[in-house]
């Protein structure tokens, strides 16, 4: 899973979100009570958490979480369904 960042300072990032990152954030949801990754009620702390974490896994970001939520403009998962089937080829 791909995670689209746009920062307020008009950078952008992709996060590759890994089972690490998924993993840690039920770990933080349980303690924090956020609620389930696939929750209605906390889906952008979701997308959100995940993307901070592969960003500060991968040295991308170094801050704490909150201050990757002061620093984020939008954070949207990228649509991995649009790009072309390496196995099938056009009009196939």
């Amino acid at each position: 899973m791909q995670v689209k960042v746009n920062f307020v300072n008009g950078r952008s990032e992709i996060a590759s979100v890994i089972m690490s990152d998924m993993v840690a954030y039920e770990r933080t949801a349980r303690i924090r009570d956020w609620g389930g990754i696939d929750s209605e009620t906390s889906r952008l702390t979701a997308v959100a958490f995940l993307a901070w974490h592969s960003l500060n896994r991968n040295g991308v970001f170094a801050g704490q979480f909150d201050e990757f939520l002061n620093d984020a403009e939008l954070v949207e998962a990228v649509d991995e369904t649009s790009a072309l089937d390496p196995t099938t080829a056009p009009g196939v």
